[in-house]
């Protein structure tokens, strides 16, 4: 299909979502594809995240973690992952786009955090503490022979410290104990530590791609 039959394609859809009254459609391109600016101002779209998902294939000689991290349980304060979801989301499109609004970003953010702690979206939820503050966590989702990791994040004032890459270190043991082969883990482009961070644990790019937001 050539650029000009994908953009009217795209058209024909965001007619159809207006009129069926979505309030808000995302477009997801691959990387060499983009919208033309006439459709985005049409739709009063913008372009909002240039997705990266990284992959890692496992070995086996991973060395144990030098900080304790262990499973996330009910004593612990959930509260506290929340915040430090809301920092490992600064870069994301419910960030980036500021139609969503502080109080969307943050409900879609609790949400996630309740669902993986639920078992709903992640298999595990690891963290680190120091004395009885959680400064840092990671979930991961078994798919098949892959683990997911769907959040990580490190408190801003504990960064620097080898607590990343620690958590980091234990979801690769843990993802091998349980059988999988193979890492996968999703950040934004103008998140350039993070990129940094999963390009230093020889994490590669398995695909980017660009993506929309259409406020109808």
């Amino acid at each position: 299909m050539t650029t000009q039959q994908n953009l009217l394609s795209l058209s024909s859809i965001l007619v159809n979502a207006r009129k069926q009254q979505y309030d808000l459609l995302y477009v997801f391109c691959d990387a060499g594809f983009s919208v033309s600016q006439d459709v985005m101002h049409l739709y009063n779209g913008r372009l909002v995240d240039h997705k990266i998902i990284y992959e890692l294939a496992l070995c086996e000689d991973y060395r144990e973690p030098t900080f304790l991290i262990r499973q996330f349980d009910v004593t612990d304060d959930k509260k506290t992952l929340y915040e430090l979801a809301y920092q490992s989301g600064e870069y994301s499109r419910y960030r980036v786009d500021q139609n969503f609004g502080e109080h969307n970003f943050k409900r879609l953010y609790n949400q996630w955090v309740d669902n993986s702690i639920s078992g709903e979206l992640a298999d595990g939820v690891f963290i680190h503490k120091i004395d009885d503050s959680i400064t840092g966590f990671v979930s991961l989702k078994k798919n098949e022979d892959t683990g997911v990791i769907g959040l990580i994040a490190t408190d801003k004032h504990y960064r620097g410290k080898g607590i990343g890459s620690a958590l980091l270190n234990h979801v690769k043991r843990y993802a091998i104990g349980t059988g999988m082969t193979r890492l996968e883990v999703t950040t934004q482009g103008g998140n350039e530590t993070a990129c940094r961070f999963y390009e230093k644990n020889l994490f590669s790019v398995k695909s980017v791609s660009n993506v929309y937001h259409c406020w109808l």
